[in-house]
């Protein structure tokens, strides 16, 4: 997706959805979000303790279809792509076992899903980029290290987990860094959408049950929507 999609177009960013697939739609019909004139940026972290895993990394294969739909890998999907790339090799299941570990017990369930459709989610996986940057913005799932010369040399495990430093500094980006990755509800008290100094967090929570945030980028500005978490 190149800069000349986003003139004059509204821009749309969510992040941190966590197979929450119903709430994904739910939040794209609350925005009015049309594929053919919206541009579309995800920010990672598209499964997590929900039953429609699968059917969530499906759905988003799908939008990808469309030119001005970008998909940026998070922690979760970086970890899911690390394990499926060693599943056949002893050592790399352990080594990438040791990072799924630190996701939730859905995970054995969600790769049991995932290797009966193996070859398109490794390659939907495999197609995210760490982050994506235009002439106004840089979208990146946790954040950048901001104590390099060249954000760009932040490293995939500090694009995809960061918090500190990132979180506290005055970056030298020069254009906002939106991101997600540490919920809202850490940064100022409540999942709505924080706007810092040169920075936005949009994770609203949807892996705790919370609520799914959309940022919304048009000529006037940024203005947010939300949907909350809900369960059968």
């Amino acid at each position: 997706m190149s800069d000349s999609v986003f003139m004059n177009a509204r821009v749309l960013f969510i992040s941190d959805i966590h197979g929450q697939l119903d709430a994904l739609k739910a939040l794209l019909d609350k925005v009015n979000y049309d594929a053919s004139e919206d541009r579309l940026l995800l920010l990672g972290d598209y499964t997590g303790n929900s039953k429609q895993n699968l059917l969530c990394l499906q759905y988003i294969k799908n939008l990808l279809e469309y030119d001005n739909v970008a998909a940026i890998m998070g922690n979760h999907d970086r970890n899911l792509y690390r394990y499926l790339q060693h599943k056949s090799s002893h050592e790399g299941r352990e080594d990438a076992s040791l990072s799924l570990a630190t996701l939730q017990p859905y995970l054995p369930d969600l790769i049991t899903e995932v290797l009966t459709k193996l070859p398109e989610i490794e390659s939907l996986l495999e197609s995210m980029p760490l982050w994506y940057e235009s002439a106004d913005f840089v979208a990146v799932h946790a954040g950048i290290n901001p104590n390099l010369p060249d954000w760009r040399q932040s490293t995939p495990d500090e694009c995809t987990t960061i918090r500190e430093p990132f979180l506290s500094s005055v970056h030298s980006v020069g254009k906002t860094v939106i991101f997600g990755h540490t919920p809202c509800i850490r940064l100022h008290g409540s999942p709505d959408i924080w706007f810092g100094h040169n920075k936005i967090g949009i994770d609203g929570g949807a892996g705790k049950d919370m609520q799914l945030n959309c940022l919304i980028l048009t000529d006037e500005g940024f203005s947010q929507r939300s949907v909350p978490i809900q369960h059968a």
